[in-house]
């Protein structure tokens, strides 16, 4: 019994040292004799370093990423012109990678004890970030994540693919996206918008954060709903190379922070409906693009009437808006819009808001359960009612209370 615990005692500390081992083996390390100089160097032509000190961290299979300390303190991103001074810079390659883009690049350089003395601490604060096994990153590829102070706010920037992010890390570690650190803002009773210091925006704002309150005040109007979910924010956007630069897509929003991402010439009700929507069904929305997206277009403020636009169009087209079909019309989004106008008017309100407000049932047996009606049968309703002397979507409200 005793030769046995010993024994399983010695493999236990066999099998310990056998990890400290191989860690030891896998693990990057730091040191004086690997630090170089930098000059001339790009990173996807969005980030241009002339003059930095470098620390190559390397393990037994030789460089897995570097760390750079920039000597002129600047950082270009092309898209929106912006520069601020550089902390530092964190980056993890494949070997293939740092053959080819930046070994060439590096030269000799004297000992640097002060950053090297940094150098651990840096790489803990951003090695949780990556994918990775141990010290060992994806063979193909690269990630860079660099410490910024962009007018004078800290944020760190992360490059992944063609895109560069600027973030702001929250206590827990995780990361937000920093425009609001390092874009103007303006802020108007329950409305505050974010713009690029260079928007042309910059000069119509109040005119434009106006348009977004009528635009909220007929669409709650319409609803019948007031509105009290906290401010709304804006980030502003001046084309789409730029918003897609961040990683998003106009129109795009975050429902449960009230944010709402857009170029700065969208029309002001489709977001806002999104939003409003949103927080009517608390986070529930029937599975119909039809649906959806018709209130969205209802509420859209546009200058014509879906109504008017589709009573001119029925008898000349035939429309089948139903199911899949709906993507595919050529006039999908005013006939969306008309169509949910119809469903309001003739069956009211509150019906309609427990219809959009689920997702339990699909859309042909949301209308079953709703309308007591198949959705062929409201359509060919919803083209009667296009002529017929029913209110316009201009006076709906009244109509659709009448009808509850």
């Amino acid at each position: 019994m005793k030769h046995g615990k010993v024994f399983i005692l010695f493999l236990f500390v066999l099998v310990t040292l056998g990890i400290l081992i191989v860690y030891q083996f896998l693990r990057v390390h730091y040191s004086n004799s690997n630090s170089y100089h930098l000059q001339n160097w790009k990173f996807k032509n969005q980030l241009v370093i002339n003059e930095a000190t470098v620390f190559i961290g390397r393990n037994y299979r030789g460089a897995k990423e570097a760390i750079v300390f920039s000597d002129e303190h600047k950082f270009y991103r092309y898209s929106t012109n912006l520069s601020g001074e550089i902390d530092y810079i964190y980056l993890r390659f494949s070997k293939d990678w740092f053959e080819t883009h930046l070994q060439p690049y590096l030269q000799p350089s004297p000992n640097v004890p002060s950053l090297l003395n940094r150098v651990e601490k840096i790489r803990k604060e951003n090695y949780k970030d990556f994918s990775h096994i141990l010290d060992i990153p994806a063979k193909t590829g690269q990630k860079l994540q660099a410490n910024l102070y962009l007018a004078n706010r800290k944020v760190f920037v992360n490059f992944s693919g063609q895109i560069i992010r600027p973030m702001l890390r929250s206590d827990n570690g995780t990361a937000k996206l920093a425009i609001d650190n390092i874009w103007n803002n303006y802020q108007d009773g329950i409305f505050q918008v974010f713009y690029d210091p260079s928007s042309r925006i910059a000069n119509i704002i109040p005119w434009w954060i106006d348009e977004r309150k009528k635009a909220l005040d007929a669409a709650c109007s319409f609803l019948d709903i007031e509105w009290k979910y906290g401010p709304i924010t804006y980030f502003i956007f001046e084309t789409r190379d730029q918003i897609i630069s961040y990683g998003i897509t106009s129109g795009q929003i975050l429902p449960s922070e009230n944010q709402i991402f857009t170029l700065f010439d969208q029309t002001p009700g489709y977001s806002l409906a999104k939003l409003i929507a949103f927080h009517m069904t608390n986070g529930k929305e029937i599975e119909s693009q039809l649906i959806r997206e018709g209130l969205f277009s209802l509420l859209n403020q546009q200058l014509y009437d879906p109504d008017e636009f589709c009573r001119k169009l029925i008898n000349k087209k035939d429309f089948k808006l139903l199911g899949e079909n709906f993507t595919t019309c050529e006039y999908a989004y005013p006939m969306g819009a008309s169509f949910v106008n119809f469903l309001i008017n003739n069956y009211g309100l509150n019906t309609f808001k427990q219809f959009f407000g689920q997702n339990e049932y699909s859309e042909a047996e949301a209308f079953e359960f709703y309308y007591n009606k198949k959705g062929e049968s409201l359509q060919k309703e919803w083209k009667q009612y296009l002529n017929s002397p029913i209110p316009s979507a201009r006076d709906y409200q009244e109509h659709a209370l009448k009808s509850e």
